[in-house]
């Protein structure tokens, strides 16, 4: 929900890759940060490095 209320209709594209995720430290990590994070490209860093 925080990812539709932020960033509109362009959060679907991201949410399957979220989806995906398994590790819930980094799932944890990832809600966390929502509320600072500005982009989308900042939100998939979060999980790709």
């Amino acid at each position: 929900m925080g990812l539709k209320l932020k960033f509109g209709d362009k959060y679907v594209g991201i949410l399957s890759e979220i989806s995906a995720i398994n590790d819930v430290k980094l799932l944890e990590r990832i809600v966390s940060q929502i509320p600072q994070i500005s982009s989308m490209d900042e939100l998939r860093k979060l999980y790709t490095e």
